[in-house]
């Protein structure tokens, strides 16, 4: 765009712009500098820029005003290279950054997300901010109660120290006829008519068109979110209804005894239960296992294991709310080891129930071992109790077989045991000695 473009642009005003030959000469090698900047940015910004123009030329101003050609030029540049940008400009001041002086005659240049942040989240003035700090060339100086008396919108900026309505700066209005002004495209400072002022404000066309924008974009976001939450609350519901069939086939087979896997991947109690609920008519199985992701069918041998330990859990937390609130209770190990080698340690705990008053045995877990010794069984014994947080003050009894490493007075596990369980006195294992009785017994039996 060349320096005539410039002219007729700006030039063609029903006001007199008088400029200087110094002026021009200087205007002119303004406009040369300018030229790297891109005329579709420049073009983009031509409705921002006649706004701001035509607020300079306000028909509201009492006095006819000069106006330099070259600054208009510069403001022309600012703009372009601005809208080029959606980010918050900085003006070197120690502003907010939702104080609604940044939006004044840009408000093409903020984001969805932008608008609506400075819809709920305005910048608001304090009531002890310094509105005569603002004022200083005022006879009157913004009073703090106005904001709630023209409450949502009429905000205050301290960027532009004056009055702005949010709607109409947030969602400018088309102008048919006649110059935006005060409100709108600059602050407005009349306080003394602040009242007369603002009721003709809301009753304009543009407010009324800028309040319904404002609320229809609200609307429009919320529907959005709530749109949002709803299917994603659809798509957790099916996941948990597509679980619910393989977990309770799961947990079928646990209380049974019954293996979950065979010797091939695809068959075993398991699989076979699951297709005997499809053929009895559980479409949800059916649709999940047939139409559903083939990487998220929660089948896989992994899965059924995490359901698995996440019942044991379960069951374990129901257990040891029992025995918390039991007088007493005593321990039980005894160390084995499982089909691949691995010595474990299986924990039971034996408690006085409160609720049907008689003594309850149960199986807590396994512990891993990584050594047989007194000092290790001990710790991990220890380590287990304290992760169940059962005070160890109700403990009144260990009860292990009577091996060395068990039941030694001076460096067994029981003696350990015994300076962290003050009364936890130690009992032969009596199930162990009837255990050994039946073994001898059954090899002397003639065959």
């Amino acid at each position: 765009m060349n320096e005539n473009g410039y002219s007729e642009l700006f030039c063609k005003k029903k006001r007199k712009i008088t400029s200087t030959e110094d002026d021009d000469a200087s205007c002119s090698k303004q406009l040369q500098q300018s030229s790297e900047v891109d005329s579709a940015p420049i073009t983009q910004s031509y409705s921002a820029n006649k706004k701001l123009c035509n607020s300079l030329v306000s028909p509201q101003d009492s006095e006819p005003k000069t106006i330099n050609s070259c600054s208009i030029v510069n403001e022309v540049v600012s703009e372009s290279r601005a809208s080029t940008s959606t980010s918050i400009l900085d003006d070197g001041g120690n502003f907010h950054e939702n104080d609604i002086g940044r939006w004044v005659g840009r408000s093409f240049v903020l984001t969805t997300e932008k608008r609506m942040e400075m819809l709920k989240r305005c910048w608001v003035p304090s009531e002890t901010y310094d509105f005569a700090g603002d004022a200083t060339h005022l006879k009157r100086k913004f009073n703090h109660s106005w904001l709630e008396m023209y409450k949502p919108w009429l905000v205050y900026s301290k960027k532009l120290k004056g009055a702005f309505c949010l709607f109409c700066v947030l969602f400018p209005p088309k102008v048919a006829r006649g110059v935006q002004g005060s409100l709108i495209v600059r602050p407005f400072t009349k306080y003394k008519d602040i009242h007369i002022y603002c009721k003709a404000h809301v009753d304009t066309q543009w407010h009324r068109e800028s309040s319904a924008s404002a609320n229809s974009f609200s609307n429009i976001k919320t529907n959005v979110q709530v749109a949002l939450q709803i299917g994603r609350e659809k798509i957790i519901e099916d996941n948990r209804n597509a679980l619910l069939p393989i977990i309770s086939t799961i947990v079928f087979c646990g209380t049974h005894d019954l293996p979950l896997r065979g010797k091939e991947k695809d068959d075993g109690v398991f699989q076979d239960l699951l297709q005997l609920k499809i053929k009895s008519g559980d479409e949800i199985l059916r649709q999940h296992l047939e139409k559903g992701q083939k990487n998220a069918q929660y089948t896989s041998p992994k899965i059924q294991n995490e359901i698995l330990n996440i019942c044991g859990i379960l069951i374990r937390e129901k257990l040891v709310d029992n025995i918390r609130v039991a007088s007493a209770f005593s321990i039980l190990a005894d160390e084995s080891a499982d089909i691949s080698g691995k010595e474990q340690l299986a924990i039971g705990l034996r408690y006085y129930d409160q609720k049907e008053k008689n003594v309850k045995e149960e199986f807590m877990g396994f512990v891993e071992l990584e050594k047989m010794d007194a000092q290790t069984i001990a710790a991990e014994i220890n380590r287990f109790i304290n992760t169940l947080n059962i005070d160890a003050n109700k403990c009144v009894g260990q009860g292990y077989d009577g091996c060395a490493t068990m039941a030694g007075k001076d460096g067994g596990v029981q003696k350990i045991l015994r300076e962290t369980y003050k009364k936890g006195l130690y009992f032969h294992c009596a199930c162990h000695r009837l255990n050994l009785v039946g073994i001898g017994s059954a090899s002397k039996i003639c065959t």
